[in-house]
Order: C-alpha cells, then structure tokens, then sequence
C-alpha cells in the first residue's frame, strides 16, 4: 500500500498530461472539420453580404491604409 501510494502522484499527473493531450487533439479535428466544410467561410460571405464597405479589399485601399 505504501508503495502505491509512493508513486500515485506520477501516474496521476501523466494521466492527466495524457488526458489533456488527447482532448487538445481532438480540438484539431473540429478545427480542420470547420475549416474543410467552409461554415466559417459561410458566415464571411453572408457578413460581405450586409457589410460589403467592411469586405471591400483593393489593391488601391490597401496603399491608402498603408499611408
């Protein structure tokens, strides 16, 4: 009982690190999902849609902003 005991705080803070490694690579796959499938892309059009002064990239905006 000792012994386990002895090495308890170990195993727990590798599973824990384990733990948290899985679910963080499970974030990637909802990101590269959202970002294959294109809803992100999806609510850039339909915000361009409602704000197209917002949306508006030219060559000839992007050298007055640089000035």
């Amino acid at each position: 009982m000792a012994k386990r005991n002895k090495f308890f705080n170990i195993y727990f803070v590798t599973a824990f690190i384990g733990g948290f490694s899985i679910l963080y690579l499970f974030s990637f796959v909802f990101v590269l999902n959202d970002m294959s499938g294109g809803s992100s892309r999806e609510v850039k059009k339909k915000f361009c849609k409602k704000n197209p002064h917002e949306c508006n990239v030219t060559l000839k905006r992007l050298r007055e902003q640089k000035k």
